[in-house]
């Protein structure tokens, strides 16, 4: 399956290896491209995962509606200031979502649910 991972910190990076693992063609997303491609040049993560070497063959978007728009499922791993703007990007993409990211948001005190 084509996963898109939203969020290129230590939770989404580490899914991302996860998913990898399991077989899944692997998108990562996030909101700094020169930052995404940093970790896409070198291989690693290691300002979130000192030490992870990525596996090869991952793809490296930082544009979300690319992103998403490639995907057959999204994970959802960003921070949860910026969810309600990220998952609001998601709106016109049919695809299951699944939201991994925990906290409130500051502004409402709601969760993420």
């Amino acid at each position: 399956m084509r996963v898109t991972v939203l969020g290129a910190s230590a939770w989404g990076t580490a899914l991302a290896v996860v998913l990898h693992e399991n077989g899944h063609a692997v998108t990562l997303w996030g909101h700094d491209p020169a930052r995404l491609a940093e970790i896409a040049d070198e291989g690693t993560n290691d300002r979130h995962l000192p030490g992870v070497v990525l596996p090869r063959g991952w793809t490296f978007e930082p544009d979300l509606a690319r992103a998403a728009g490639r995907a057959e499922a999204v994970v959802l791993a960003v921070p949860s200031h910026a969810f309600r703007a990220v998952a609001s990007a998601l709106a016109g993409h049919a695809i299951p979502v699944v939201s991994v990211t925990k906290g409130i948001e500051h502004n409402t005190g709601l969760t993420m649910c």
